[in-house]
Order: structure tokens, then C-alpha cells, then sequence
């Protein structure tokens, strides 16, 4: 994106205990475009999603042994740098955890 999208969206994927959750898949989806980005990361604690659109997003972070969580509502604004940590909870694949962002 160019100049006019959010700088970047960091995010840190642990589980309950702190600990790094290696090969983490991150799907971040714009509400309003539709447009989806995907990565699986590596055994570093951070991934960025650089140079986003502003827009509304939904987050969805998944691993085996864990629950999916499902961040919505995650707005991003012009210039913004945005930072979001997930911990990730001990469960099945087909139990989620879905949280709702709120502006502060």
C-alpha cells in the first residue's frame, strides 16, 4: 500500500504461560475489501504486516493444540502503527475464542 495505509501491524503470538508459539498461521482479512493476508511464522515471536490499507480487520491466529482466536473489529487509521499480542489457549482447532477490538 502507499503512503496513505497504516504504517505497520505487529503482532506476537504466545501461549497462557508467555512462551513463543512457533509456525503460528495469521490470517488478517479488511472488512471492507475483502482482501486477505496470510503467513505461517517462524520461531521469532513477531510477524509485520506492513504498509496496510486503513479499514476494519479481522485477525485470526491458529495452531495445532490450540483454541483459534478471532480478533474482530480491529480498526487501523492513516499512519497508524498498530500492535496486537495474542495468547494463544490450550484447546482443540474447533474450539475459538472470539474477541471483539475497542477503541481506546
Amino acid at each position: 500500500m502507499g503512503a496513505g495505509g497504516a504504517r505497520n501491524t505487529s503482532w506476537t503470538r504466545e501461549d497462557q504461560s508467555g512462551a513463543v508459539v512457533p509456525a503460528t498461521k495469521l490470517t488478517l482479512v479488511n472488512a471492507g475489501t475483502n482482501e486477505t493476508h496470510s503467513v505461517t511464522v517462524g520461531e521469532n515471536a513477531e510477524f509485520v504486516f506492513p504498509q496496510l490499507a486503513p479499514g476494519q480487520y479481522t485477525l485470526t491466529t491458529e495452531h495445532e493444540g490450540f483454541r483459534k482466536d478471532v480478533r474482530t473489529g480491529i480498526v487501523l487509521e492513516v499512519g497508524q502503527e498498530a500492535r496486537i499480542d495474542v495468547a494463544l489457549q490450550v484447546g482443540a482447532l474447533s474450539e475459538q475464542v472470539e474477541v471483539t477490538a475497542q477503541r481506546r
